[in-house]
């Protein structure tokens, strides 16, 4: 009886670490719907629901509600986007939510589920650029993840010609004027 309870628990905690976020699992209609794909030909991809991700670059809120201009970026198994890389593109996501733009600030991660509803034409600097539109079905803003510090390691005791016996023998005596009588 113990043993399946241990294995309950185990099975329930690492599908809780691994999962997608309730906002955005939902199913999409093609697993993979690639942004130039639906810059070159809105029509054909109006209405299809996507799950895209990436950082926000922009957040523009008007009486309609928000758009926030995303700079994709591919998304991970758990739909995190990577923080790093190549982008396919930017694209926008339409909210009839306020979204704060100090919550949603430039640099911040976000996954988006919705339908597309067509392609609006802005700028980037001096380019003329195709914005796919997404319609917000559901939107999750990731959390920094934490900084990893670099491991220290002391060049002696991590050798091969370290103490005979670890680092342990040192520490525990270092203390003790006259340890090497032990």
């Amino acid at each position: 009886m113990k043993a399946n309870a241990v294995v309950v628990f185990v099975v329930l905690l690492l599908a809780g670490c691994a999962g997608i976020p309730e906002a955005v699992d939902r199913p999409v209609s093609a697993p993979e719907i690639a942004l130039a794909a639906v810059q070159n030909d809105p029509d054909q991809y109006r209405g299809q629901v996507v799950r895209w991700g990436g950082s926000v670059v922009k957040t523009v809120n008007n009486s309609g509600g928000s758009q926030l201009e995303v700079l994709a970026r591919p998304l991970q198994g758990n739909s995190r986007p990577t923080e790093a890389g190549e982008s396919p593109g930017r694209f926008m996501v339409a909210s009839d939510d306020f979204l704060d733009p100090e919550v949603f600030k430039s640099g911040t991660l976000i996954t988006v589920v919705g339908a597309l509803s067509g392609v609006k034409t802005g700028k980037v600097g001096e380019y003329d650029y195709h914005y796919p539109i997404v319609q917000v079905e559901g939107l999750h803003l990731w959390s920094p993840l934490p900084e990893r510090r670099p491991a220290v390691h002391d060049p002696y005791w991590d050798s091969p010609w370290a103490y005979p016996f670890g680092p342990y023998p040192y520490y525990r005596y270092r203390n003790y004027p006259y340890h090497f009588l032990w």
